[in-house]
């Protein structure tokens, strides 16, 4: 299972749970409808699609401490605006599996 790092959370919220708890489910939200977004703005190959929704996920990202899904998330972009679409689609689901690994670890933080 992977390790997440919600320091930079509990700093912003004063280390008080409920309000983790809230962020977290936004985030859980939010996260899923942006990943759909960004994968049919890469089958269309609508890039400025794509940068928008990864530009909205990164700070999300951020304060969930997922370092290595920001690190994908940002390749993703950088590709996006140069339109080198090399690879894309490899990153883009090793994101997905990293999201998905993310979210089941969040979730279990939520249960607690």
């Amino acid at each position: 299972m992977m390790s997440i790092d919600l320091s930079i959370l509990e700093k912003f919220t004063g280390g008080d749970r409920l309000k983790m708890k809230k962020y977290i489910a936004l985030y859980l939200d939010t996260a899923t409808v942006l990943f759909n977004s960004i994968g049919e703005g890469i089958a269309a190959e609508d890039w400025e699609k794509v940068c928008a929704n990864v530009h909205s996920l990164k700070p999300q990202i951020t304060y969930m401490g997922l370092t290595n899904l920001s690190e994908l998330l940002l390749k993703i972009e950088e590709k996006s605006k140069a339109q080198d679409t090399y690879f894309i689609n490899e990153i883009f689901e090793q994101a997905l599996v990293v999201h998905r690994q993310s979210k089941q670890v969040l979730e279990g933080y939520l249960e607690t």
